[in-house]
């Protein structure tokens, strides 16, 4: 019996097709940039609360998602935490959405606490009223691992950061941040906290200045991430809003980030959560987000509302 002889492709081919292969990696990496510094393991248990949110930034992928997804109830979510902690997850990270839009999302995070769940969460910071920092900060206990924080303020003014989160976010984010750093000395805590912001056209020449806005409002760290641009709305979306990076602009650019790893060069303690090599890997990342979106840029008519970075 004759046996199939295998398919042989040239070595060229080969090379390409591997060449291609890493290229592509590379661009799946710098995309996900926000997990650059987190250890992806089976010990955290991540759920999204909710999609819903009350905010509209232009990047956000799960814009489209929202009406579309059902949530879990408070027992459901409750009784996901109590397995998981059976199976010995240590950590827990509710996200969104906006986990805050929920009215039980401080009962759920209470209810983690006392479970033994390190947590962190991620929030824009806008709907964190008195009561609910107290709440969290209180229920944080003083012997336990801390929990963290993770907040969204895209630029160092109301400016860069209204254009991008919508109008007023601003003022309430960085309000929320400098009284949970007041609520986390004042009641004992070890609450950490981190300033997530997305890099694009109309913040790029102010990330060093937002290194230092952070500092001064309490957080502990800044953590600069790449937008995640997969095609359609948002792609659409910055396009007409102008921000994506241009090519006579990455001069300033790489200026920029250059001048935050000098930031983060004199620490103790690193004022920039992300790792020096993400951050000279953004200087890639940018060219080669423009290039991939180059021919719909240019045939774009971009609207007036446009962004005009100083």
């Amino acid at each position: 019996m004759n046996s199939l002889n295998p398919v042989r492709f040239p070595r060229r081919a080969i090379k390409s097709i591997s060449q291609e292969l890493q290229k592509e990696w590379q661009n799946i990496k710098l995309n996900l940039s926000w997990v650059t510094n987190r250890t992806l393991t089976t010990d955290i248990l991540t759920i999204s609360l909710t999609k819903r949110c009350n905010l509209n930034c232009t990047y956000c992928w799960d814009f489209d998602q929202r009406p579309k997804l059902n949530e879990l109830e408070t027992d459901e979510i409750k009784k996901l935490l109590v397995s998981a902690k059976k199976l010995g997850v240590k950590s827990f990270n509710p996200f969104g959405g906006e986990p805050f839009i929920r009215k039980d999302a401080v009962e759920i995070i209470d209810f983690a606490m006392k479970l033994g769940f390190v947590v962190t969460v991620t929030t824009n910071g806008t709907l964190l009223t008195e009561e609910k920092l107290r709440h969290l900060v209180e229920c944080v206990p003083r012997e336990r691992d801390r929990f963290v924080v993770l907040i969204s303020l895209d630029g160092s003014t109301a400016e860069e950061n209204d254009f991008i989160r919508d109008p007023g976010s601003f003022e309430k984010t960085t309000r929320t941040i400098r009284r949970l750093h007041e609520l986390r000395r004042e009641l004992d805590r070890d609450v950490g906290m981190v300033v997530n912001t997305v890099v694009s056209r109309n913040n790029f020449r102010s990330m060093a200045r937002q290194v230092r806005l952070v500092k001064e409002l309490g957080a502990d760290q800044t953590h600069f991430i790449t937008p995640i641009v997969n095609g359609g709305l948002v792609a659409n979306g910055m396009v007409k809003r102008n921000l994506f990076i241009l090519p006579h602009e990455f001069d300033e650019l790489d200026a920029q980030i250059d001048e935050v790893l000098e930031i983060q060069r004199r620490g103790p303690p690193p004022l920039v959560l992300n790792n020096p090599s993400s951050l000279e890997n953004f200087k890639n990342f940018y060219r080669r987000q423009y290039e991939h979106h180059k021919d719909l840029i240019s045939s774009a008519q971009v609207a007036e509302e446009t962004f005009a970075p100083a």
